[in-house]
């Protein structure tokens, strides 16, 4: 049985977490700032060329140390070294509260270069985490999707009243990567998998970003092909947590995007 002890201390300070795991210990040292956000103490709001990136917990890195997060990567491989890269990703980030945090940033001072909104679909319980991949209309579902789509249009066009570049990233969850989680699933709770389709959260997330011209990455296939080459995505003791691999895949993939060259070349 796996052991957990996390040693936090903010503003910048470092943040000691040990996992311990019977006869094996690992020490991993991270950094947060006084915000909870996994980065350096910064000012989103101050002046210069700057890149915002909000999303949810992945982006934290649990259990990653420092030098292999997603935006360490993309700060050490992008060539245009006069951004700077802002991590303002939290746990239970969604495009509701993205959209909150992106009016409050834009209030407080500049406008950055470009914003980046990572996004994933998934509800909360256990059971119903398999909702949004049901292959046929659910009406509780459809309501929140549409609600979510009316506050992508909204950051839309406020990314484009202050000529803001916006990049939309759609995120895979476990279950749309890792077979071994999703048939654990399906026979826990006695489910039909011909019901599902695995791929449908970033496709409908994806396809809504395409019909109103917006950027938009799809991570899940890369995510598939590298779990293919490298095992498994997502670290065991967090579902939604990614292994270092899926932190320098998202970081090239992002770094690429940004470069101005074709993801496809990853």
């Amino acid at each position: 049985m796996k052991h957990l002890l996390i040693i936090l201390v903010v503003t910048g300070a470092a943040t000691a977490l040990v996992l311990n795991n019977r006869s094996s210990q690992i020490e991993v040292t991270t950094t947060f700032n006084s915000r909870g956000e996994r980065d350096k103490e910064h000012d989103p709001a101050s002046s210069g060329k700057k890149i915002w990136h909000f999303g949810p917990e992945e982006l934290l890195g649990y259990g990653i140390p420092d030098h292999r997060l997603w935006l360490t990567q993309i700060r050490d491989l992008i060539e245009d070294k006069t951004y700077r890269h802002h991590n303002l990703a939290h746990a239970n980030a969604n495009i509701e509260s993205m959209s909150t945090a992106f009016n409050h940033w834009l209030s407080k001072g500049s406008a950055p270069e470009a914003v980046v909104f990572y996004f994933k679909t998934l509800t909360e319980a256990p059971a119903e985490r398999f909702a949004p991949f049901i292959n046929k209309p659910i009406p509780d579902l459809i309501r929140l999707w549409n609600a979510d789509i009316s506050r992508m249009k909204k950051l839309a066009s406020l990314a484009e009243k202050h000529d803001i570049k916006l990049i939309w990233v759609a995120l895979p969850i476990d279950l749309a990567v890792e077979d071994s989680r999703f048939q654990d699933v399906v026979r826990t709770y006695n489910l039909d998998p011909s019901a599902y389709e695995r791929d449908r959260p970033t496709r409908m997330l994806t396809s809504t970003c395409e019909r109103n011209k917006y950027r938009v990455i799809n991570t899940e296939p890369y995510f598939q092909k590298a779990r293919k080459q490298h095992g498994t995505m997502f670290q065991d003791d967090q579902e939604s947590a990614w292994t270092e691999v899926g932190h320098a895949l998202v970081g090239e993939l992002i770094t690429k995007v940004l470069d101005g060259l074709p993801a496809e070349d990853l």
